[in-house]
Formats: structure tokens, sequence, C-alpha cells
């Protein structure tokens, strides 16, 4: 999967989920919170690939359950710390953790379970390197990138015409 997929599919989840746990946030820091939260494995990976010989970047620890699973007990804390202080922000490190589980669920079916069960096979990284032409070979890759498009195109629609609130309020007044 590419950044178009892996950005707006995990949009699209977390809006989904969160219009059906009525949560009201702010949307711009949804955006960039899950925008960012679904790419991190490949912010950290890509950069790094070099030194793993992987000159175009590759799949390395931030692909993996570890780091998956490290992700997600630091946001926890930060989730629990919050909530106990009753900080508005206590939602955004939950969010954060999903926008990295979306991302390797969506790179799951592209990649054998070397990468994502690390260390299970071995330290050693699988030298299987994907390139931005898989996208024209891939009908997984391609379909990813025009949904995450798709869903994109919406949410800024949505944004744009100022009904991007994910809650509905519930002082509206009745037409009825």
């Amino acid at each position: 999967m590419f950044p178009l997929g892996h950005v707006g599919i995990a949009l699209g989840i977390a809006f989904v989920i969160s219009r059906y746990l009525r949560m009201n946030l702010n949307p711009k820091l949804f955006i960039i919170i899950l925008g960012v939260a679904s790419v991190t494995p490949d912010l950290i990976d890509k950069p790094t690939g070099p030194l793993y010989g992987l000159p175009f970047g590759g799949r390395l620890f931030a692909h993996t359950l570890v780091f998956a699973f490290i992700v997600m007990a630091v946001c926890l804390v930060l989730w629990l710390r919050w909530s106990k202080k009753g900080t508005a922000v206590s939602i955004w490190p939950l969010l954060f953790s999903l926008g990295v589980w979306v991302h390797l669920l969506l790179d799951l079916s592209l990649e054998g379970m070397g990468v994502l069960l690390w260390p299970a096979y071995g330290v050693a990284f699988p030298s299987g390197e994907l390139s931005w032409g898989h996208l024209t070979a891939s009908p997984y890759a391609m379909a990813g990138e025009v949904v995450g498009a798709i869903i994109l195109v919406y949410l800024l629609v949505l944004l744009l015409l100022g009904r991007f609130a994910l809650a509905e309020r519930e002082d509206r007044p009745d037409n009825g």
C-alpha cells in the first residue's frame, strides 16, 4: 500500500468509528494525527532502509508487531494518564495507535509474515523490496490508492462544507 491508501483508509475507518461512538473531535487535529500515524511505519523505515542495504527504504522494525505493540502500550499509558486528569486530548493517543495498526493491516497482504512477526524467524529482516513500480503491477495496491483517494476527497468535501463534525449535535432544534 502507498500513502493515499494508508492515509485515506485509516482516516475513513477512524471517521466511521468516531461517528458511531459520537465523539466530538477537532477535525483538523483528527486529520493531522491520523494522517501522521498512518504513515509512521514508513516515515521510520524508509529513511533507515539504506542502513540495511535497501536503497529505496523497506519494511523493517516499524512494520513489525513488536513496534505496533510498543506504540499501543505507550498510547494506552498516555490515554490512561490524560483520562485521569480529565484532559480533553485523552482520545488522541488511541487514534494514533489505530493509525499505526491500520498501516500494518494494509501492508499485510503485500508482505510475507517474516517482517510482521520479526524476530520470530530470526533477527535479520527479509531482503524483499517493494518499489513504486509495484503500484501499477498490483491490483491490491492500486485499489488501495483509489479507495484512499476517494475517502480523502469525501472527507475534504465534508470539511470544506463545514459538515465534518464527528458527532451530531444534541442541541439542534427539532423541525417537527
